[in-house]
């Protein structure tokens, strides 16, 4: 369990319909969280390099422009931002791609929920920073 309080969070998704649901599912729960999004690769380093840090970055692998494998590795590859959260949130999963992006820098991999129970469960971890994905 992490022990901080989680006010700011940035969702990198190209996928506008899984941004709504997940962003309402956070503020359903929290909503004095702040949500912010961006839909490709490029757009989430713009976004960093610009100064803005999350308490924690949810990272979707298949995006236009610059991936989320690409966006980790840059990422990881910047001492400032070497402390950010980072949950992979993908429809897909593998066990080696689940391997591969922990290996890579991810704290955490998660396959997007089919469910809006699951998704609520979801925003209240990540809310509270407990991160005890089931």
């Amino acid at each position: 369990m992490v022990d901080m309080k989680v006010e700011h969070i940035l969702i990198a998704d190209d996928d506008v319909d899984d941004i709504n649901l997940l962003t309402e599912a956070i503020l359903e729960y929290s909503p004095k969280v702040t949500v912010t999004y961006v839909t490709n690769g490029v757009k989430l380093l713009d976004k960093l390099k610009s100064g803005y840090m999350p308490d924690v970055l949810i990272l979707d692998l298949a995006m236009p422009l610059k991936d989320g494998k690409w966006s980790l590795k840059e990422i990881r590859n910047n001492i400032e931002w070497v402390n950010l959260i980072i949950i992979v949130y993908t429809t897909g999963y593998s066990e080696r791609m689940q391997m591969e992006c922990l290996k890579l820098g991810a704290n955490y991999f998660i396959t997007k929920p089919t469910t809006m129970v699951t998704m609520r469960n979801i925003a209240r971890e990540i809310c509270e920073a407990t991160f005890e994905f089931k």
